[in-house]
């Protein structure tokens, strides 16, 4: 759409920032790659919102947001959730479920073996902390 980056670390304004995540058709990893994005974004989102800076001007924050989020959270509630995970957000594990992209009836689906879902699962019930 006309928005073309360097390599490296910059700063997005939140148009450009929108595209870079929603773009998919040139990465050769697809969807994939798209998804990635969109967690790089969020992170991002996240540590900038951590900072002392950010709760400055919260009101402007939340008026460029009002616009796109609709939520039943209090500001104090969304404050003391942003300190509640604060140092949970430094920790984040991401993992990709290989597979393989298929056709089926007009719909393309990520197709998962049985071992590999099994193995997924034992891994999130292992870092949940959940009886197997």
């Amino acid at each position: 759409e006309g928005v073309h980056l360097s390599k490296g670390k910059q700063h997005l304004d939140g148009k450009t920032a929108l595209t870079y995540a929603r773009m998919r058709k040139d990465d050769p990893r697809g969807d994939f790659g798209r998804q990635e994005r969109q967690r790089e974004i969020i992170n991002e989102i996240i540590h900038e919102g951590a900072q002392l800076k950010s709760l400055t001007n919260y009101q402007e924050i939340l008026t460029a947001l009002e616009k796109n989020i609709k939520t039943n959270l209090t500001l104090d509630k969304m404050i003391d959730i942003q300190h509640s995970y604060k140092e949970a957000a430094k920790d984040i594990k991401q993992i990709e479920i290989e597979g393989e992209d298929k056709k089926v009836d007009g719909l393309w689906y990520h197709l998962v073996t049985d071992e590999k879902r099994k193995a997924i699962s034992k891994k999130l019930r292992q870092q949940l902390d959940l009886k197997s």
